[in-house]
């Protein structure tokens, strides 16, 4: 980590790119580039198109899109669970940036005050 992360403050100072968003930018950069490739501690790097890996971004993408809308680019919403799923149809193990999408961000919280209660009432 210690490695990525130095190599991420050397691309933001090598560019002096300042722009919001360009973090993604730099990380693909050093992804495609395979400049992190024989890193300490990195075993494998391994590029996935969006809603194919073990990540999906949903939150700067979800833009582009029309207001009120539950559908994610990248991904399926399923309409009951409101999971975010990969193209494949299986759970996306990890939904960065949910908190970006109102109807995503709701259903976290919704899930999270239930098991709260369940915590709760568990203790007592």
């Amino acid at each position: 980590m210690d490695y990525y992360a130095r190599a991420m403050v050397y691309q933001f100072d090598k560019t002096n790119n300042r722009i919001f968003g360009s973090d993604q930018a730099h990380h693909d950069y050093l992804i495609y580039t395979n400049r992190l490739v024989g890193a300490p501690n990195i075993t494998d790097v391994i590029p996935s198109k969006l809603g194919e890996g073990p990540v999906i971004t949903v939150g700067l993408l979800q833009k582009l899109l029309p207001e009120n809308t539950t559908a994610i680019l990248g991904g399926i919403v399923d309409n009951q669970t409101h999971q975010v799923l990969n193209t494949d149809g299986r759970p996306s193990p990890l939904v960065h940036m949910f908190d970006r999408v109102p109807f995503l961000k709701e259903a976290a919280q919704n899930r999270s005050l239930v098991e709260l209660q369940k915590l709760k009432e568990k203790i007592q």
